[in-house]
């Protein structure tokens, strides 16, 4: 091969496959090489399942967040890094729902070919049919709002892989071992406030206990 794969990283554009065929006695020998172009490699991002609402710390008043894997797939099927992904963007039609004037989306622009990628009249588009511009719809014709015709936006497809959640079911888990930390080290808020009762009810006692002794000396005197 005239070029190497490496896992993680995006592959290259192009490459040379050489084949050597020999005979036995290697008294002859001929060589083919082919050119092979890499034209439709798309990576984008995917994403697991949110995990449980936790909250960043034992406070029962910390903030919750839930979490979820994100990875970078490329249409391979293989597992590219994070910068693969980061360096690629994704045009977008916009706006998103748009329709022109008679009500045809971009997909139909697309499908039959009513405009040309540099945002022209496409080869199906018929001559007494206007300019593109002539069926403009919410501020918008099909060079400026479909992808397929030289319009649309760019904007960076990257999921989230935390969020902010409310209502949290437990504590941190910083180790992944599917255990609470605050009840793993016996530092829950809960049992800190059974502490801090139980610590109050023996000051309260011990000083019930002073006051009456003192009673006592006092009468025995």
């Amino acid at each position: 091969l005239g070029f190497e794969l490496r896992r993680g990283l995006a592959p290259p554009k192009q490459g040379w496959i050489t084949v050597i065929a020999r005979d036995a006695m290697e008294l002859w020998q001929t060589k083919l090489q082919t050119r092979v172009l890499l034209t439709d490699f798309d990576p984008s991002w995917r994403a697991g399942d949110w995990g449980a609402c936790r909250r960043q710390s034992c406070d029962v008043l910390s903030l919750a967040e839930q979490a979820r894997r994100v990875d970078c797939i490329g249409n391979d099927g293989l597992d590219y890094d994070d910068s693969v992904c980061t360096a690629a963007t994704a045009c977008q039609d916009f706006p998103a729902s748009w329709v022109d004037s008679w009500g045809y989306s971009c997909s139909v622009y697309e499908k039959f070919e009513y405009c040309s990628p540099n945002g022209g009249p496409g080869e199906d588009w018929q001559p007494d049919w206007g300019a593109l511009s002539d069926y403009a719809h919410q501020g918008h014709a099909a060079d400026s709002a479909c992808c397929a015709c030289g319009g649309g936006h760019s904007a960076s497809s990257e999921l989230d892989a935390r969020r902010r959640c409310e209502g949290p079911a437990s504590g941190p888990d910083s180790d992944n071992n599917g255990i609470d930390d605050c009840v793993e080290h016996g530092t829950s808020t809960t049992t800190r406030e059974r502490t801090t009762t139980s610590s109050s009810t023996r000051s309260a006692t011990r000083s019930r206990t002073g006051s009456t002794t003192a009673t006592t000396s006092r009468a025995a005197s």
